[in-house]
């Protein structure tokens, strides 16, 4: 994101590229296709689940304030087809899903 931010004329608000990263301190992934335990997953809604389910799964933590206009510092962004409310269970829901994400990082990061 870094490089992007750094070359994209969006959103790029200074003239040095170094002055336009953004930083973060961790990123964790899984790797199911691996992990000897899944070895590959997908999800599916459970019996008395619903979309809205899928919903309060995407909410990045921790949430905006009651009034929407306060923006507390992202700790953690949620993807992948099992947050998707239309596509869950699908490659695109996963694609769709990251680029919320990435997007939501801008939200509450002065770039």
């Amino acid at each position: 994101m870094s490089l992007f931010l750094a070359n994209s004329k969006q959103f790029k608000n200074s003239e040095s590229a170094a002055e336009s990263r953004v930083k973060f301190s961790k990123v964790l992934k899984c790797k199911w296709d691996t992990d000897p335990l899944f070895l590959g997953s997908y999800s599916h809604i459970a019996v008395g689940s619903s979309g809205d389910d899928l919903d309060a799964m995407a909410e990045p933590l921790p949430k905006r304030s009651k009034d929407g206009d306060s923006c507390p510092p992202l700790q953690i962004l949620f993807a992948g087809e099992a947050t998707h409310r239309s596509y869950h269970s699908t490659t695109h829901g996963a694609y769709l899903t990251g680029l919320i994400g990435f997007l939501s990082t801008f939200e509450c990061v002065d770039v």
